[in-house]
Protein backbone atom coordinates (compact mmCIF):
# COMPACT_ATOMS: atom_id res chain seq x y z
CA UNK A 1 0.00 0.00 0.00
CA UNK A 2 2.91 2.36 0.60
CA UNK A 3 6.61 2.50 -0.05
CA UNK A 4 7.36 2.63 3.69
CA UNK A 5 5.48 -0.63 4.38
CA UNK A 6 5.14 -2.48 1.08
CA UNK A 7 4.28 -5.74 2.85
CA UNK A 8 1.46 -4.39 5.02
CA UNK A 9 -1.54 -6.72 5.17
CA UNK A 10 -4.67 -4.89 4.06
CA UNK A 11 -8.19 -6.31 3.86
CA UNK A 12 -11.00 -4.44 2.16
CA UNK A 13 -14.73 -4.97 2.64
CA UNK A 14 -17.31 -3.54 0.25
CA UNK A 15 -20.54 -3.19 2.21
CA UNK A 16 -23.32 -0.69 2.69
CA UNK A 17 -22.99 2.21 5.13
CA UNK A 18 -25.03 0.55 7.86
CA UNK A 19 -22.94 -2.64 7.89
CA UNK A 20 -19.64 -0.71 7.81
CA UNK A 21 -20.72 1.33 10.86
CA UNK A 22 -21.52 -1.91 12.71
CA UNK A 23 -18.11 -3.31 11.75
CA UNK A 24 -16.45 -0.19 13.18
CA UNK A 25 -18.34 -0.53 16.49
CA UNK A 26 -17.49 -4.23 16.70
CA UNK A 27 -13.78 -3.55 16.11
CA UNK A 28 -13.73 -5.61 12.90
CA UNK A 29 -12.34 -2.67 10.90
CA UNK A 30 -10.27 0.39 11.82
CA UNK A 31 -11.90 2.83 9.42
CA UNK A 32 -14.51 3.05 6.68
CA UNK A 33 -14.87 5.16 3.55
CA UNK A 34 -18.51 6.25 3.71
CA UNK A 35 -20.70 8.08 1.25
CA UNK A 36 -23.82 7.70 3.29
CA UNK A 37 -25.10 9.51 6.33
CA UNK A 38 -23.48 8.57 9.63
CA UNK A 39 -23.74 9.82 13.21
CA UNK A 40 -21.08 12.52 13.58
CA UNK A 41 -21.40 12.38 17.37
CA UNK A 42 -20.41 8.71 17.41
CA UNK A 43 -17.57 8.75 14.87
CA UNK A 44 -14.56 10.88 14.04
CA UNK A 45 -14.23 11.70 10.35
CA UNK A 46 -12.14 13.44 7.73
CA UNK A 47 -13.45 14.65 4.40
CA UNK A 48 -12.11 12.91 1.31
CA UNK A 49 -14.13 14.61 -1.45
CA UNK A 50 -17.46 16.04 -2.49
CA UNK A 51 -19.08 14.05 -5.29
CA UNK A 52 -21.83 14.80 -7.80
CA UNK A 53 -24.88 12.52 -7.70
CA UNK A 54 -26.53 12.04 -11.13
CA UNK A 55 -29.22 10.06 -12.94
CA UNK A 56 -28.07 7.60 -15.62
CA UNK A 57 -29.68 5.33 -18.19
CA UNK A 58 -29.06 3.36 -21.35
CA UNK A 59 -28.15 5.34 -24.47
CA UNK A 60 -31.30 3.70 -25.95
CA UNK A 61 -33.59 5.16 -23.27
CA UNK A 62 -35.93 7.95 -24.40
CA UNK A 63 -34.55 10.12 -21.57
CA UNK A 64 -30.94 9.86 -22.80
CA UNK A 65 -29.25 13.24 -23.21
CA UNK A 66 -32.58 15.09 -23.12
CA UNK A 67 -33.05 17.77 -20.45
CA UNK A 68 -35.72 16.69 -17.99
CA UNK A 69 -37.40 17.52 -14.72
CA UNK A 70 -37.10 14.97 -11.93
CA UNK A 71 -40.85 14.31 -12.12
CA UNK A 72 -40.46 13.26 -15.80
CA UNK A 73 -38.50 10.21 -14.62
CA UNK A 74 -41.38 8.76 -12.58
CA UNK A 75 -42.68 6.67 -15.49
CA UNK A 76 -39.42 4.68 -15.46
CA UNK A 77 -38.36 1.53 -13.62
CA UNK A 78 -36.03 2.68 -10.83
CA UNK A 79 -33.06 0.42 -10.06
CA UNK A 80 -31.67 1.16 -6.63
CA UNK A 81 -29.45 -0.20 -3.90
CA UNK A 82 -30.66 -2.12 -0.85
CA UNK A 83 -31.83 -0.53 2.43
CA UNK A 84 -28.80 0.57 4.46
CA UNK A 85 -26.88 1.71 1.38
CA UNK A 86 -25.64 5.29 1.49
CA UNK A 87 -26.52 5.78 -2.18
CA UNK A 88 -30.11 4.72 -1.48
CA UNK A 89 -30.33 6.98 1.59
CA UNK A 90 -29.15 10.00 -0.39
CA UNK A 91 -31.67 9.36 -3.17
CA UNK A 92 -34.46 8.76 -0.66
CA UNK A 93 -33.70 12.09 1.06
CA UNK A 94 -33.53 13.95 -2.27
CA UNK A 95 -36.92 12.52 -3.28
CA UNK A 96 -38.39 13.27 0.17
CA UNK A 97 -37.31 16.91 -0.17
CA UNK A 98 -39.40 17.01 -3.37
CA UNK A 99 -42.40 15.27 -1.76
CA UNK A 100 -41.61 12.13 -3.78
CA UNK A 101 -40.85 8.51 -2.89
CA UNK A 102 -39.50 5.39 -4.59
CA UNK A 103 -43.10 4.19 -4.89
CA UNK A 104 -43.86 7.13 -7.19
CA UNK A 105 -41.81 5.46 -9.95
CA UNK A 106 -43.52 2.97 -12.27
CA UNK A 107 -41.61 0.21 -10.53
CA UNK A 108 -38.49 -0.38 -8.50
CA UNK A 109 -35.83 -3.08 -8.41
CA UNK A 110 -33.39 -3.46 -5.50
CA UNK A 111 -29.89 -4.73 -6.26
CA UNK A 112 -26.89 -4.92 -3.91
CA UNK A 113 -24.21 -4.83 -6.61
CA UNK A 114 -23.41 -1.60 -8.48
CA UNK A 115 -22.03 -3.47 -11.51
CA UNK A 116 -25.31 -5.37 -11.88
CA UNK A 117 -27.22 -2.08 -11.61
CA UNK A 118 -25.06 -0.60 -14.38
CA UNK A 119 -25.61 -3.68 -16.58
CA UNK A 120 -29.39 -3.55 -16.11
CA UNK A 121 -29.43 0.14 -16.96
CA UNK A 122 -27.30 -0.51 -20.04
CA UNK A 123 -29.87 -3.11 -21.16
CA UNK A 124 -32.53 -0.38 -20.79
CA UNK A 125 -34.34 -2.21 -18.00
CA UNK A 126 -34.47 0.93 -15.86
CA UNK A 127 -32.68 4.05 -14.67
CA UNK A 128 -30.58 4.69 -11.59
CA UNK A 129 -28.87 7.41 -9.61
CA UNK A 130 -25.15 7.13 -8.82
CA UNK A 131 -22.12 9.22 -8.18
CA UNK A 132 -20.56 10.55 -11.38
CA UNK A 133 -17.22 9.00 -10.34
CA UNK A 134 -18.87 5.58 -9.99
CA UNK A 135 -19.95 5.69 -13.66
CA UNK A 136 -17.08 7.74 -15.07
CA UNK A 137 -15.82 4.92 -17.34
CA UNK A 138 -19.33 3.96 -18.48
CA UNK A 139 -20.17 7.57 -19.36
CA UNK A 140 -16.87 8.03 -21.23
CA UNK A 141 -17.44 4.90 -23.35
CA UNK A 142 -21.15 5.55 -23.98
CA UNK A 143 -22.16 2.36 -22.14
CA UNK A 144 -24.40 4.61 -20.03
CA UNK A 145 -25.47 8.23 -20.44
CA UNK A 146 -26.37 10.91 -17.96
CA UNK A 147 -29.98 12.03 -17.81
CA UNK A 148 -29.61 15.81 -17.61
CA UNK A 149 -31.93 17.09 -14.89
CA UNK A 150 -32.59 20.81 -14.74
CA UNK A 151 -33.99 20.64 -11.21
CA UNK A 152 -31.70 18.10 -9.51
CA UNK A 153 -28.28 19.13 -8.30
CA UNK A 154 -26.87 16.98 -5.49
CA UNK A 155 -23.32 16.95 -4.20
CA UNK A 156 -22.50 14.65 -1.32
CA UNK A 157 -19.33 14.19 0.72
CA UNK A 158 -17.27 11.02 1.01
CA UNK A 159 -15.69 10.63 4.42
CA UNK A 160 -12.94 8.66 6.09
CA UNK A 161 -14.72 7.52 9.27
CA UNK A 162 -13.32 5.91 12.43
CA UNK A 163 -14.13 5.55 16.12
CA UNK A 164 -13.57 8.61 18.28
CA UNK A 165 -10.44 8.40 20.44
CA UNK A 166 -9.04 5.10 19.11
CA UNK A 167 -5.93 3.71 20.78
CA UNK A 168 -4.14 3.65 17.40
CA UNK A 169 -5.18 7.14 16.24
CA UNK A 170 -1.75 7.97 14.81
CA UNK A 171 -1.80 4.83 12.62
CA UNK A 172 -5.34 5.56 11.45
CA UNK A 173 -4.45 9.14 10.54
CA UNK A 174 -1.39 7.85 8.70
CA UNK A 175 -3.67 5.56 6.66
CA UNK A 176 -5.86 8.56 5.83
CA UNK A 177 -2.82 10.49 4.57
CA UNK A 178 -1.78 7.49 2.45
CA UNK A 179 -5.27 7.22 0.94
CA UNK A 180 -5.27 10.92 0.10
CA UNK A 181 -1.84 10.63 -1.57
CA UNK A 182 -2.94 7.60 -3.61
CA UNK A 183 -6.06 9.35 -4.89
Amino acid sequence: MSRKKPTANISMFVENTHILQEMLWEGKIYFALLEGHFNRQEFAHKSISNEEFIAVCSPKNILAKKANLLENLLDQQLILREPGSGTRDILEQALYNRNLHFDDFTGKTQITNMNVIKALCHRNIGITFMYRKAVKKELATGYLVEIPLVDFNIQHPFNFVYLKDPSDKQQIESLFETIMRLR
